[in-house]
């Protein structure tokens, strides 16, 4: 395209058309080659200069090298926007900045969780579009992204509140990385995504295992409580049931082995009556004796006289020695 054209279009109008519609390349011919011709046609994004006059063999290298630099722009672009569009699949949010903290660039997860867009954000201080506080709500003075910028270090996992152009703020994770280039810092990227569900479903967990040891405790208690009337429960029965034994071996002794007693007594008058000696009276009444005998040894047995003289251990311990 020669820069100098009839007419009221210039090279540079025309090429400028080209390129827009048809995404043509351009290589300029012109025989001015002075700087605000050059500036001029800079603006239209050609692949090459040619000053008049020129050879074919420079043509022809100067369109060769056009092309090698076109593949080259068309697979760095072909890249770019593979790139671009993962960084827009993503659910969390990426924001990138310069050297200087400056956005350049916002995913659509960032544009959600901000309430920014690129055409407010881009161009903006990272703080601007990205304002921190801690989960107090204290603003940080220093986000994670400036701090990788003076460090060069990445830094990760930070739970903090974003602040929205609506006012609101949100629970987010957060993390920023150093974007390096030739062993330089040329800026940094924040990563982030919002946790409040999360945080929520935590702080339930929280708040349930906190119930159920309050009532673990309680049942522990209650438990120690009945542990407490069962015991006493055992005592009184035991006291009631030794005063039942008590009470059946006072009643053998006093009302069956009187009753023994008196039968014994009448059978020895019987026998003086009747005057015979070794006669079944005398047999009845051996038995009537061995009765009387064997309701001491009941009533002893139930209720000895050592647990009231000398206590329950003493009483056992004498029991196992008669053993």
């Amino acid at each position: 395209m020669d820069i100098t054209l009839r007419g009221r279009q210039t090279g540079v109008d025309a090429a400028n058309s080209l390129r827009g519609r048809w995404r043509i390349l351009i290589v300029f011919l012109t025989a001015n080659a002075d700087e605000a011709t050059l500036a001029r046609a800079h603006t239209a994004g050609p692949y090459g200069f040619l000053t008049k006059p020129f050879r074919n063999e420079a043509v022809l290298e100067t369109i060769r090298i056009a092309i090698q630099q076109h593949q080259r722009r068309e697979h760095l672009f072909a890249s770019a926007r593979w790139l671009t569009t993962v960084m827009d699949s993503l659910t969390d949010g990426v924001i990138a900045t310069d050297a200087d903290g400056i956005v350049r660039y916002l995913n659509p997860a960032a544009e959600a969780l901000t309430g920014g867009t690129p055409e407010t954000a881009v161009g903006q201080a990272i703080e601007a579009i990205y304002p921190l506080s801690d989960l107090a709500g204290k603003p940080v003075e220093t986000c994670l992204l400036r701090r990788v910028l003076a460090t060069g270090e990445y830094i990760g996992k930070a739970h903090l509140r974003l602040g929205k152009r609506s006012g609101a703020t949100t629970l987010i994770e957060d993390s920023a990385a150093p974007i390096v280039l030739s062993g330089k810092v040329v800026g940094a990227v924040t990563i982030f995504l919002d946790i409040s569900q999360r945080f929520e479903l935590e702080r339930q967990k929280e708040l349930e295992r906190d119930r159920l040891e309050e009532e673990a405790q309680t049942a522990t208690e209650a438990l120690g409580q009945t542990r407490t009337e069962l015991r006493a429960l055992a005592s009184n029965w035991m006291t009631k049931q030794e005063r039942e034994w008590h009470r059946i071996a006072r009643e053998l002794h006093n009302d069956i082995g009187q009753r023994a007693a008196i039968l014994n007594m009448l059978i020895d008058q019987a026998e003086q009556q009747l005057g015979r000696d070794g006669s079944p009276l005398s047999v009845l009444r051996k038995q009537t004796r061995d009765l009387a005998t064997a309701i001491r040894v009941v009533s002893h047995q139930l209720h000895p006289s050592i647990i009231e003289d000398l206590g329950v251990p003493m009483a056992l311990e004498s029991l196992v020695e008669q053993d």
